[in-house]
């Protein structure tokens, strides 16, 4: 079950953003009538405008706020999943039961450590970088969500995907 997915699913998200974002219209409104007390049918009417305007604009910040923490959690969640996944098949491969390649594993991505167990390799910056590019490619961050500066790509005109700006020299 890929748990990533359930929570990051359009009708799940959907309802906790309406959940979230009628409590916090709610808390605007109980608010307002607590502390303004309209005396003619004009204030009246004004106070409730105003409430619904500010309830509206405070839901709708609430909803994007609870949509990205979700992302940010079905991310989370789907590297933990594939973490745990890597880490009981490589208990496989040190234990003996499986080979790298029954489990569709890189064994280039392994070393074995002291003990002669096997251990994953640390990703370097550059295979972080592929990664984080793959995912803009792909639709699913932007540069700002991977912490990228867009100047230092460019758009590749014929598939549009970010490619690093390579033949820029460094600034000395």
């Amino acid at each position: 079950m890929n748990i990533a997915k359930l929570i990051s699913n359009p009708v799940v998200k959907q309802i906790a953003s309406l959940v979230v974002g009628a409590g916090a219209a709610k808390i605007v409104k109980n608010v307002v009538e607590a502390n303004v007390k309209p005396q003619t049918l004009l204030d009246q009417t004004a106070v409730l405008a105003a409430s619904a305007a500010i309830g509206g604009l405070v839901a709708k910040a609430a909803k994007k706020y609870t949509d990205e923490k979700i992302d940010e959690a079905a991310e989370l969640v789907g590297e933990l999943q594939e973490l745990t996944t890597t880490l009981i098949k490589l208990r496989k491969v040190n234990k003996g039961k499986k080979t790298f390649e029954e489990l569709d594993l890189d064994p280039k991505l392994f070393a074995k450590n002291a003990k002669g167990k096997y251990r994953q390799i640390p990703e370097t910056d550059e295979q972080e970088l592929i990664k984080k590019l793959d995912r803009i490619n792909r639709g699913e961050s932007t540069f700002e969500k991977e912490e990228l500066i867009q100047t230092g790509y460019f758009q590749d005109t014929d598939t549009g995907n970010w490619i690093p700006n390579l033949t820029e020299e460094p600034n000395s």
